[in-house]
């Protein structure tokens, strides 16, 4: 048995990773000068520290020099530290809380729905403790909001990248069986026995293959019909 899709579904998050970087890299370029002529020096700081990590990771992935899971770490753990940092030093009035409504969106497209809950919930949990003890002045109604928008944010998405995964691996199946015993066809085979062919030669060790045929089946179809020939 294989699980289908497992390599679609990563080639998913690796095109939405890139997307991604491209997006925040310049982004946080652009943010830098603007929370520097607010006069939110805590920002200017994190968020040119952002910049540097963003731009760095972007260039080492595109360039296959870092890997994706390492590479999906950096930029959803980064992003959320200088989103918490905003949230902190943010209040009513500048209020930085809606970038970390983005969080669910990016967490489970690029960690995929059950690597991702934990991380969203733990989000969540972190940013009201934030917002209720940071010194800029948060209203609980505020909080309460932020933390109900999220909620609704976490669960959208959550759905979404749920039914696309499972739309992946149902389309991979498809793909890989036969549509009547159920059985893999030949896409499935030729893939299966490339990489089986390419392992046993690294491994320099010995690999056979079996085939088994029904002898005079299409006399049986042309004689009883294909029907009965399919069952």
């Amino acid at each position: 048995m294989t699980d289908f899709g497992d390599k679609n579904i990563e080639e998913f998050r690796r095109a939405v990773l890139r997307l991604y970087l491209l997006i925040a890299a310049p982004a946080a370029v652009l943010l830098t000068p603007v929370y520097f002529m607010l006069g939110i020096h805590a920002m200017t700081v994190t968020n040119l520290i952002y910049t540097i990590v963003m731009v760095t990771l972007c260039l080492g992935f595109l360039n296959n020099r870092v890997s994706f899971p390492l590479s999906a770490r950096i930029f959803i753990w980064s992003t959320v530290a200088s989103m918490m940092m905003g949230s902190y030093v943010g209040n009513d009035m500048v209020d930085n809380r809606f970038w970390l409504l983005i969080v669910p969106l990016g967490t489970f497209t690029v960690f995929g729905v059950r690597d991702g809950r934990l991380a969203v919930a733990m989000v969540l949990v972190a940013a009201v403790l934030i917002m209720a003890f940071s010194p800029s002045a948060y209203s609980y109604e505020s909080i309460a909001v932020f933390a109900m928008a999220y909620i609704v944010m976490a669960a959208a998405t959550y759905a979404f990248c749920r039914y696309n995964e499972i739309n992946i691996r149902t389309i991979a199946k498809l793909s890989h069986t036969d549509s009547l015993t159920g059985l893999y066809n030949r896409q499935f085979f030729e893939e299966l026995s490339s990489n089986v062919f390419n392992r046993s030669l690294r491994a320099k060790e010995s690999m056979a293959v079996y085939m088994v045929d029904i002898d005079w089946f299409k006399k049986y179809n042309d004689q009883y019909g294909h029907i009965l020939g399919d069952q």
